[in-house]
């Protein structure tokens, strides 16, 4: 209910992969995309 009436805008494919690779993701790729759905897959790997 707190979020009824407000708007979310999503953020593009590149600024969501950029974003992955800032957070130590050293593979950030889309994997399929349909209308307003994206599949992302990356690899992290823990030090």
């Amino acid at each position: 209910m707190k979020r009824y009436g407000t708007e979310y805008f999503p953020i593009t494919v590149e600024a969501h992969l950029d974003l992955m690779r800032k957070c130590g993701f050293s593979a950030a790729e889309l994997v399929w995309m349909s209308y307003m759905q994206a599949g992302l897959m990356g690899i992290k790997i823990s030090k």
